[in-house]
């Protein structure tokens, strides 16, 4: 009786001690899934967190590209607008003083005529300096080629119609009488005048010439707003860190 008590105690303990260490294997198999669990969970965190700031960086890219074009197309285009009424003002201006310079040269109706258009006033010539001024301006886009062709212009001009300076309509003067009558201060103010009112012609075609690319960056940086909106990423955006902004 004693030996078959002490074999069934046996029995027991060993029973005992297997359960134990069935328990212990599947408690730290239990652990090492949760820790494996816990550390994909924190890397597909990590990975969402960097593609959702990758995009949010590309985002705010593509605002800022938008906002910059808009800025350029209305800078652009005030600075033209501007520039454009001052170039009237001094087409205008100059038009008036040669009419007072010159009061036999103009009658009343070509002063009118140059008021409202500056080359029939000056036989032409002005109007041909605009259309080079114009045409450097816009198809060169150099606002210092733009000038001094445009001088060159002015001196090919001057030369051409001294002959003339009888002839109904003409410019009606050469240049050694305008250095007699006015000086030659007035001379190489009138002068600068000029080259002022094409230098601002320049300008004024290449701010609008800015304004129309910035009107062409802004529909490309629409456009890679929309692409950019279009493809988030595909994960959920993760909650933000605790005492982080998000």
């Amino acid at each position: 009786m004693i030996a078959l008590a002490l074999l069934a105690d046996t029995q027991v303990t060993r029973a005992v001690h297997e359960a134990d260490e069935a328990r212990a294997d599947a408690r730290a198999e239990l652990e090492a899934r949760l820790r494996q669990e816990a550390a994909e969970r924190a890397r597909q965190e990590e990975a969402a967190r960097r593609a959702w700031g990758e995009y949010d960086a590309r985002h705010h890219n593509a605002v800022n590209a938008v906002r910059a074009s808009g800025t350029g197309i209305v800078s652009g285009s005030v600075l033209a607008g501007i520039l454009a009424l001052a170039l009237m003002i001094l087409g205008v201006w100059i038009c008036t003083t040669l009419r007072l310079v010159f009061p036999t040269t103009f009658e009343e109706a070509d002063y009118y005529r140059a008021v409202n258009g500056i080359g029939h006033a000056i036989n032409g010539w002005l109007w041909l300096m605009i259309l080079v001024a114009i045409v450097c301006g816009v198809v060169a886009r150099w606002a210092p080629v733009a000038t001094w062709l445009t001088v060159a212009v002015i001196g090919w001009a001057v030369y051409k119609s001294a002959p003339a300076a009888s002839s109904p309509g003409g410019i009606g003067f050469v240049f050694s009488d305008l250095v007699l009558d006015l000086g030659m201060v007035s001379v190489l103010l009138f002068t600068a005048i000029c080259l002022g009112l094409f230098w601002i012609l320049a300008l004024t075609y290449g701010q609008a010439d800015r304004a129309r690319e910035s009107r062409l960056g802004l529909e490309k940086a629409q456009e890679n707003l929309r692409g950019v909106e279009a493809n988030p990423p595909s994960v959920p955006r993760p909650a933000p860190v605790s005492g982080l902004p998000s």
